[in-house]
């Protein structure tokens, strides 16, 4: 396994293009990358929170992910819980840590599960595949599953 953590901050560190710093390093990492690979970053591209679905600042990250065969995105910013699958990619929206939940719209395409509880993602990391859990703050399993490495 592979984790990678970048900024969608990136306006602010050089810029959110296919040719800018983070975005070229990215791509060379991940031309190099084991078949099991995490990114984790704090925008999603996509979420079904509409205020937060089609986050610029995240979308040249998130299509080098996909084009690269990324396992798993992880992010937060919007306050729910939600999994995207994007072809091979799941995407795991993570902003349930605390601060006041926000409802979803109308799901976005690939949109597999939408909890809007507070409560913390557990991730399995095996040889060619993973396991996922959410967790309410009851230790009450919301979400879960398994999934191979592309």
């Amino acid at each position: 396994w592979l984790l990678v953590v970048v900024d969608t901050e990136c306006n602010l560190i050089g810029g959110c293009g296919a040719n800018d710093p983070q975005q070229r390093w990215l791509s060379q990492t991940l031309a190099d990358a084991p078949s099991c690979v995490v990114l984790a970053m704090h925008r999603p591209y996509r979420t079904s929170y509409t205020d937060y679905d089609r986050e610029s600042r995240s979308q040249t990250i998130h299509s080098i992910a996909q084009g690269a065969g990324v396992d798993v995105i992880l992010t937060g910013h919007a306050h729910m819980y939600e999994r995207v699958r994007f072809g091979t990619m799941q995407q795991f929206t993570v902003g349930t840590g605390g601060a006041g939940l926000r409802p979803a719209g109308s799901p976005i395409e690939g949109s597999e599960s939408i909890v809007l509880e507070h409560g913390v993602l557990e991730l399995g990391l095996q040889a060619a595949g993973y396991e996922w859990r959410f967790l309410n703050t009851e230790s009450s399993i919301r979400d879960s599953g398994t999934a191979s490495c592309s």
